[in-house]
Protein backbone atom coordinates (compact mmCIF):
# COMPACT_ATOMS: atom_id res chain seq x y z
CA UNK A 1 0.00 0.00 0.00
CA UNK A 2 2.74 2.41 1.00
CA UNK A 3 4.93 1.15 -2.13
CA UNK A 4 2.16 2.08 -4.29
CA UNK A 5 1.87 5.47 -2.89
CA UNK A 6 5.44 6.37 -3.01
CA UNK A 7 5.97 4.73 -6.41
CA UNK A 8 2.86 7.33 -7.95
CA UNK A 9 4.24 10.12 -6.01
CA UNK A 10 7.13 9.77 -7.42
CA UNK A 11 5.54 9.40 -10.75
CA UNK A 12 3.81 12.56 -10.12
CA UNK A 13 6.44 14.69 -9.31
CA UNK A 14 8.82 13.62 -11.59
CA UNK A 15 6.35 14.73 -14.36
CA UNK A 16 3.78 16.90 -13.23
CA UNK A 17 1.62 17.05 -15.93
CA UNK A 18 -1.68 16.75 -17.47
CA UNK A 19 -1.08 13.11 -19.20
CA UNK A 20 0.34 12.01 -15.52
CA UNK A 21 -2.51 13.30 -13.32
CA UNK A 22 -4.82 11.58 -15.28
CA UNK A 23 -2.92 8.12 -15.61
CA UNK A 24 -3.04 8.18 -11.71
CA UNK A 25 -5.74 5.58 -10.75
CA UNK A 26 -6.29 5.98 -7.08
CA UNK A 27 -9.36 6.87 -6.02
CA UNK A 28 -9.22 5.66 -2.23
CA UNK A 29 -9.76 9.04 -0.06
CA UNK A 30 -8.77 7.36 2.53
CA UNK A 31 -5.47 5.66 1.39
CA UNK A 32 -4.91 9.42 0.29
CA UNK A 33 -5.36 10.52 4.25
CA UNK A 34 -3.51 8.00 5.52
CA UNK A 35 -0.50 9.22 3.22
CA UNK A 36 -1.06 12.81 4.50
CA UNK A 37 -1.13 11.58 8.04
CA UNK A 38 1.99 9.83 7.42
CA UNK A 39 3.55 12.87 5.87
CA UNK A 40 2.42 14.68 8.95
CA UNK A 41 3.92 12.62 11.55
CA UNK A 42 7.47 12.56 9.44
CA UNK A 43 6.81 16.40 9.38
CA UNK A 44 6.68 16.80 13.07
CA UNK A 45 9.74 14.24 13.79
CA UNK A 46 11.63 16.38 11.27
CA UNK A 47 10.66 19.83 13.65
CA UNK A 48 11.36 18.29 16.55
CA UNK A 49 14.71 17.23 15.17
CA UNK A 50 15.62 20.94 14.10
CA UNK A 51 14.23 22.95 17.34
CA UNK A 52 16.86 21.07 19.34
CA UNK A 53 19.77 20.92 16.73
CA UNK A 54 19.00 25.01 16.63
CA UNK A 55 17.99 25.31 20.39
CA UNK A 56 21.20 27.10 21.55
CA UNK A 57 21.10 29.45 18.38
CA UNK A 58 17.45 30.34 18.86
CA UNK A 59 18.01 31.11 22.61
CA UNK A 60 20.75 33.28 22.28
CA UNK A 61 18.40 35.30 19.85
CA UNK A 62 15.52 34.96 21.95
CA UNK A 63 17.64 36.98 24.93
CA UNK A 64 18.58 39.25 22.85
CA UNK A 65 14.94 39.59 21.43
CA UNK A 66 13.63 40.09 24.99
CA UNK A 67 16.77 42.35 25.83
CA UNK A 68 15.99 44.84 22.93
CA UNK A 69 11.89 44.93 23.18
CA UNK A 70 11.22 43.34 26.66
CA UNK A 71 9.63 39.63 27.49
CA UNK A 72 5.56 39.99 25.65
CA UNK A 73 3.49 37.79 23.96
CA UNK A 74 6.00 37.86 20.41
CA UNK A 75 8.95 36.50 22.82
CA UNK A 76 6.57 34.03 25.10
CA UNK A 77 5.50 32.46 21.72
CA UNK A 78 8.60 32.13 20.42
CA UNK A 79 10.21 30.27 23.77
CA UNK A 80 7.42 28.10 23.43
CA UNK A 81 8.06 26.26 19.98
CA UNK A 82 10.84 24.27 20.95
CA UNK A 83 8.41 22.95 23.81
CA UNK A 84 7.61 19.17 21.88
CA UNK A 85 3.67 19.20 22.87
CA UNK A 86 3.40 22.98 20.75
CA UNK A 87 5.50 21.65 18.19
CA UNK A 88 2.67 18.33 17.92
CA UNK A 89 -0.16 20.44 18.05
CA UNK A 90 1.03 23.02 15.24
CA UNK A 91 1.74 19.54 13.48
CA UNK A 92 -1.65 18.73 13.67
CA UNK A 93 -2.71 22.05 13.11
CA UNK A 94 -0.97 22.50 10.03
CA UNK A 95 -2.76 18.46 8.88
CA UNK A 96 -6.30 20.24 9.35
CA UNK A 97 -5.18 23.37 7.48
CA UNK A 98 -3.71 21.89 4.49
CA UNK A 99 -6.49 19.52 3.93
CA UNK A 100 -9.07 22.69 4.21
CA UNK A 101 -6.79 25.18 1.83
CA UNK A 102 -5.80 22.58 -0.76
CA UNK A 103 -8.20 19.49 -0.93
CA UNK A 104 -11.22 20.43 0.49
CA UNK A 105 -11.97 24.07 -0.26
CA UNK A 106 -10.32 23.60 -4.08
CA UNK A 107 -13.10 20.85 -4.79
CA UNK A 108 -15.66 22.55 -3.36
CA UNK A 109 -15.19 25.79 -5.19
CA UNK A 110 -14.34 22.69 -8.22
CA UNK A 111 -17.87 21.60 -8.05
CA UNK A 112 -19.55 24.82 -7.64
CA UNK A 113 -17.72 25.89 -10.96
CA UNK A 114 -19.56 22.57 -12.93
CA UNK A 115 -16.29 20.22 -11.93
CA UNK A 116 -16.30 16.33 -12.16
CA UNK A 117 -17.48 14.74 -8.82
CA UNK A 118 -14.55 12.64 -7.98
CA UNK A 119 -13.51 13.53 -4.35
CA UNK A 120 -11.84 10.22 -4.03
CA UNK A 121 -9.36 10.73 -6.98
CA UNK A 122 -8.67 14.25 -6.28
CA UNK A 123 -7.97 13.61 -2.58
CA UNK A 124 -5.53 10.96 -3.88
CA UNK A 125 -3.97 12.54 -6.38
CA UNK A 126 -3.34 15.50 -3.89
CA UNK A 127 -1.91 13.57 -1.29
CA UNK A 128 0.82 12.53 -3.76
CA UNK A 129 2.08 15.71 -4.03
CA UNK A 130 0.97 17.74 -0.20
CA UNK A 131 2.68 14.99 1.50
CA UNK A 132 6.06 15.06 -0.24
CA UNK A 133 6.27 18.70 -0.81
CA UNK A 134 5.95 19.28 3.32
CA UNK A 135 8.10 16.91 3.85
CA UNK A 136 11.26 18.25 1.70
CA UNK A 137 10.31 21.69 3.28
CA UNK A 138 10.88 20.06 7.00
CA UNK A 139 14.00 18.65 5.28
CA UNK A 140 15.17 21.96 4.13
CA UNK A 141 14.55 23.46 7.88
CA UNK A 142 16.64 20.81 9.19
CA UNK A 143 19.71 21.42 6.98
CA UNK A 144 19.43 24.95 6.18
CA UNK A 145 17.73 27.40 8.77
CA UNK A 146 20.49 27.04 11.04
CA UNK A 147 23.01 27.56 8.24
CA UNK A 148 21.26 29.87 5.56
CA UNK A 149 18.32 31.11 6.46
CA UNK A 150 17.89 33.36 3.14
CA UNK A 151 17.84 30.18 1.33
CA UNK A 152 15.89 28.11 3.01
CA UNK A 153 13.27 30.82 2.83
CA UNK A 154 13.99 31.32 -0.75
CA UNK A 155 13.57 27.13 -1.68
CA UNK A 156 10.42 26.74 0.66
CA UNK A 157 8.57 29.81 -1.11
CA UNK A 158 9.81 27.79 -4.29
CA UNK A 159 8.10 24.61 -2.77
CA UNK A 160 4.92 26.45 -2.45
CA UNK A 161 4.82 27.86 -5.81
CA UNK A 162 5.54 24.48 -7.08
CA UNK A 163 2.66 23.23 -5.11
CA UNK A 164 -0.13 26.04 -6.33
CA UNK A 165 1.08 24.83 -9.60
CA UNK A 166 0.36 21.25 -8.69
CA UNK A 167 -3.36 22.28 -7.01
CA UNK A 168 -4.32 23.80 -10.35
CA UNK A 169 -2.80 20.57 -12.84
CA UNK A 170 -4.75 18.19 -10.19
CA UNK A 171 -8.26 20.71 -10.51
CA UNK A 172 -7.91 21.08 -14.23
CA UNK A 173 -6.93 16.90 -14.21
CA UNK A 174 -9.30 15.31 -12.34
CA UNK A 175 -12.25 17.50 -12.21
CA UNK A 176 -12.33 18.61 -15.71
CA UNK A 177 -12.36 21.94 -15.53
CA UNK A 178 -10.77 24.96 -18.21
CA UNK A 179 -7.48 26.37 -17.65
CA UNK A 180 -9.09 30.14 -16.59
CA UNK A 181 -11.73 27.87 -14.17
CA UNK A 182 -8.97 26.38 -12.60
CA UNK A 183 -7.09 28.96 -12.14
CA UNK A 184 -9.53 31.04 -10.22
CA UNK A 185 -10.26 27.58 -8.06
CA UNK A 186 -6.51 28.06 -6.92
CA UNK A 187 -6.73 31.42 -6.32
CA UNK A 188 -9.20 31.79 -4.02
CA UNK A 189 -7.13 29.11 -1.81
CA UNK A 190 -4.15 31.35 -2.13
CA UNK A 191 -5.58 34.70 -1.16
CA UNK A 192 -7.66 32.71 1.79
CA UNK A 193 -3.41 31.25 2.74
CA UNK A 194 -2.22 35.36 1.97
CA UNK A 195 -4.40 37.17 4.28
CA UNK A 196 -4.07 34.52 7.16
CA UNK A 197 -0.57 35.15 7.04
CA UNK A 198 -0.71 38.74 6.81
CA UNK A 199 -2.94 38.29 9.82
CA UNK A 200 -0.74 36.54 11.76
CA UNK A 201 2.33 38.84 10.67
CA UNK A 202 0.01 41.65 12.07
CA UNK A 203 -0.86 39.92 15.53
CA UNK A 204 2.84 39.26 15.95
CA UNK A 205 4.02 42.87 14.93
CA UNK A 206 1.74 44.23 17.60
CA UNK A 207 2.55 41.91 19.82
CA UNK A 208 6.35 42.70 19.49
CA UNK A 209 5.24 46.40 20.08
CA UNK A 210 3.41 46.02 23.11
CA UNK A 211 5.80 45.70 26.15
Amino acid sequence: MLKNLLKDSFTLLRRPTLKTFSAIRGKDWRLGMFYMAIGTIVTILLTMLSNTMQAPRRAVIGAQLTQRIGPNQLTAVLNNLQNPLVVLAIGLAGFFIVLLLWIVLPYGLGRAFGGAQSFGSFVYRSSLFTTPVKVIDSLLALILAGVSGGLFLILSLCLYAFRFYLVYINVRATLKLSALKSAFVVLIPVLLAVLIFCGVLIYFSAAALRK
